[in-house]
Formats: structure tokens, C-alpha cells, sequence
């Protein structure tokens, strides 16, 4: 991705506050991640290096994905991260609820 080499630890932060976003909290979900992605990575691994071998790369991605990214996040090289930031001027009752359906808490009309 173009952008990975631009995206410093504090970049994301900086560049919602600069935009005008307030009570930016960035967290770092890499340590969560990890044991799951060298799951992925152990799964993989013989069927990668079959099709690899094979010249099959373009047509299993996800395969390729799962070893590659784990070799990649195993060199610090990515993080996970989970951010959440407030609008200028919003108040906690003006923004929408994060849990709950649209129509509102307790309507037992279906979304689908």
C-alpha cells in the first residue's frame, strides 16, 4: 500500500486532530492480533508453498495473504489499530448509539 511508509506511529492521531476531530484515542491491537494471524500462517503454509511452487500465486491471493502477512507483521512492520474520535462540536447525545439497530433500543422491528 502506497500510504504504509507515511503512516508513522502518531501520524493517524495527528491527522484527525488537524481536521478538526477531538478526544482522539488510537489503540494499538497487535498484540491481540498476532496469535490469530500465526494461525492463519500455520494453515497456510504447506498449501503456500505447493502453490508456489507450482506458479499458482494469482489464483490462491488468500493463501498468499495469510503467510506473507504474518511474515510481515512478525518484522513490525504493520500494526493493528482500533481509533475512535469525536467531531468539533458534537456532544456525546448528539452522536448516534454505537450498539442497538437504528430505529432505536428495544423495537422488535427487523432490519432485513
Amino acid at each position: 500500500m502506497p500510504s504504509n511508509s507515511i503512516f508513522t506511529k502518531g501520524t493517524l492521531q495527528r491527522m484527525l486532530e488537524d481536521q478538526g476531530f477531538q478526544d482522539v484515542a488510537v489503540k494499538d491491537l497487535t498484540e491481540n492480533v498476532k496469535p490469530m494471524m500465526r494461525l492463519f500462517f500455520l494453515v497456510a503454509f504447506i498449501p503456500y508453498i505447493i502453490i508456489s511452487f507450482l506458479g499458482l500465486q494469482a489464483c490462491f491471493v488468500n493463501t498468499q495473504a495469510r503467510v506473507e502477512g504474518y511474515r510481515v507483521l512478525r518484522k513490525g512492520l504493520w500494526r493493528f489499530v482500533a481509533v475512535s474520535a469525536r467531531k468539533g462540536g458534537q456532544t456525546a447525545a448528539s452522536c448516534p448509539k454505537a450498539h442497538g439497530n437504528q430505529r432505536g433500543e428495544g423495537s422488535s422491528e427487523r432490519l432485513w
